[in-house]
């Protein structure tokens, strides 16, 4: 592997095949910076001493191994799955943030993953220049925690939402499922209004 070229051998015609279908956007991605993936099987271990002796070595070294410390692609995704899940139940993250309307809601989300069409996020995914917050401008990163508490852009709706200072004032169960409350109102317009903008924002430098 150097900076322009990484190649896959593997004995395993399956192997080929997972990486094929699954790393295919990324070959294309490569191969249109003009890089070069090669993907290619290789005979097995049979009758090669050399490979004999690595495999011998690899199976006494994974003998000697503690287990727990090997992580699987599958088993990956099903920790970060169980993750999120844990968080969407977990008092202080917003638990029925999906009785609210989609458009509040989707800001809701975007904000608190820091994930969707945020400045910092959209720059980290290559669809932006920059990642600065229109309203502040050069210095201050469009994230979704600045947008909530900080900016100025939004002061008069967080007034309104009982002025937050941490995710926290916001995700309380009590204030998403008291509706009609002053304050529930209050955080639901904030996200109403960053929903707007944001999308205003998106949809214009697109």
């Amino acid at each position: 592997m150097n900076g322009t070229l990484i190649m896959f051998h593997t004995s395993s015609a399956l192997m080929v095949s997972h990486i094929e279908r699954h790393l295919a956007t990324v070959v294309r991605s490569r191969n249109n910076k003009g890089y070069e993936t090669r993907i290619s099987w290789v005979r097995g271990h049979i009758d090669i001493p050399g490979n004999e002796l690595a495999d011998t070595k690899a199976a006494e070294f994974s003998e000697k191994r503690d287990r727990t410390e090997v992580v699987s692609g599958e088993g990956l995704r099903a920790w970060i799955t169980q993750k999120r899940r844990m968080e969407r139940n977990h008092e202080g993250w917003g638990n029925n943030i999906w009785t609210w309307p989609p458009p509040p809601r989707n800001a809701y989300t975007w904000c608190r993953t820091n994930k969707g069409p945020l400045g910092a996020w959209l720059h980290f995914i290559g669809k932006r220049e920059d990642p600065w917050c229109p309203t502040c401008g050069e210095g201050t990163e469009e994230t979704g925690t600045h947008i909530v508490l900080e900016c100025p852009r939004y002061a008069d709706h967080r007034i309104k939402a009982g002025n937050p200072s941490e995710w926290r004032d916001l995700d309380h169960p009590a204030w998403v499922t008291e509706e009609g409350t002053e304050r529930y109102d209050g955080v639901l317009d904030l996200f109403w209004e960053i929903g707007r903008e944001l999308r205003r924002v998106w949809r214009g430098q697109e």
